[in-house]
């Protein structure tokens, strides 16, 4: 919430004429094969979600080669399914980019910083997170772009009662590291299209029945009824991998329709194995 304080300060302040208002809106259609974190396929749960983000601050050029963008951010989610997975999420971010000379072909860096209080409509996921990025790239040819860059993710949950003496209840208490590499290309002058691909390691949340394979490795255990009167929330550390496809046709020079596909794995101890896809469809409108 300091974090929110701060950008909402940034944002507000009088700038001058090298700052100007900077808004966006992104209404989302996704869906998810496994939400619950499951290795089995009885675990496995998916469904389709509406989304709504918003967000808006202050974009200014502190010089030729340096700008800094604060913003105030809020989102929305609403499962069709499973509604304790809904959520009202408010925050705000800071983002600083530096590049390198003149031209398009100079490379970049930037470093940004995001936190928010998540409100479920299942409180034992209430919570707080941030995120923490350093990334970099440039831009290889006219049409061709590439960027990598390293994130840092924590999450502090609010609810989570002991299920088991000696081990936490705060399954939803999640810290991690991940990295990243991203490749653009431009088709032609309205359609972008992406592929990215990620590698984490830190705390994953998985929700199934009671086994001996998880518990054993688990941190925390808690109930969680989202998915089933006998389902368990654990967590425990992997390591996830994950692909990203993306395309984004222009509409115009606001705005924007995409459609990205993911598919990720998770490995943890014990042989467990998680597998999931997804994709979603978006409008963008920045203004």
């Amino acid at each position: 919430m300091r974090a929110l304080v701060a950008a909402f300060v940034l944002a507000a302040l009088p700038f001058g004429a090298h700052a100007e208002w900077i808004f966006d809106a992104e209404p989302a259609l996704s869906y998810a094969s496994n939400l619950s974190n499951a290795q089995h396929t009885t675990d496995a749960h998916g469904d389709e979600a509406l989304r709504l983000d918003l967000s808006g601050g202050q974009f200014v050029a502190l010089s030729g080669a340096d700008t800094l963008t604060a913003t105030i951010e809020f989102e929305t989610e609403q499962y069709r399914r499973y509604q304790p997975l809904s959520h009202v999420d408010a925050g705000g971010a800071v983002a600083y980019r530096h590049k390198f000379g003149l031209g398009y072909a100079a490379p970049w860096v930037s470093l940004s910083a995001s936190a928010a209080r998540q409100f479920y409509r299942d409180s034992i996921r209430d919570g707080d997170r941030i995120q923490l990025q350093i990334s970099g790239g440039r831009r290889i040819s006219e049409r061709l772009d590439a960027s990598a860059g390293w994130v840092h993710d924590r999450r502090d949950a609010h609810g989570g009662a002991p299920e088991v003496p000696g081990i936490s209840g705060q399954v939803f208490d999640l810290n991690g590291n991940s990295v990243f590499v991203r490749l653009g290309y431009a088709a032609c002058d309205r359609l972008s299209l992406s592929v990215r691909v990620d590698a984490r390691r830190g705390d994953i949340e998985s929700t199934a029945e009671p086994g001996y394979a998880i518990y054993s490795v688990s941190s925390a255990i808690a109930e969680d009824p989202t998915f089933g009167a006998d389902a368990y929330a654990y967590r425990l550390r992997g390591t996830t991998y994950a692909g990203r496809l993306g395309a984004s046709w222009a509409l115009g020079a606001h705005s924007s329709i995409n459609l990205d596909g993911n598919i990720q794995r998770t490995l943890a101890a014990n042989s467990i194995d998680y597998h999931g896809n997804g994709a979603t469809l978006s409008y963008i409108y920045r203004y």
